[in-house]
């Protein structure tokens, strides 16, 4: 990928392995993809977080049927991986109570 960058702006990147390359979709407003891409995916707004360190990326942590989750991004297929379909959707009317 650095070398794209090195012909495109006619320059030599030195270290390259020091760099580390994170794929990213920049969309316009908020969408439910937002949480269920296995890759960022960020407003505008969220970018200018992002460069200035201060973005979250959220993780959950309750209890579901005496058993410890932990939720990450993409939240959506996460959930679907950890129960059936009837079991997340109770999990997601539990979190909003």
């Amino acid at each position: 990928m650095l070398e794209h960058f090195e012909i495109l702006l006619s320059c030599e990147i030195d270290n390259k392995d020091l760099y580390s390359v994170i794929p990213m979709f920049l969309i316009n407003a908020p969408t439910l993809y937002m949480y269920d891409s296995p890759y960022l995916v960020m407003t505008l707004h969220d970018l200018s977080l992002y460069l200035k360190g201060e973005h979250k990326t959220y993780e959950f942590t309750g209890a579901f049927n005496g058993q410890e989750v932990n939720f990450r991004a993409p939240y959506l297929t996460n959930a679907e991986n950890l129960f059936s379909f009837t079991h997340m959707y109770t999990l997601l009317l539990w979190h909003h109570l």
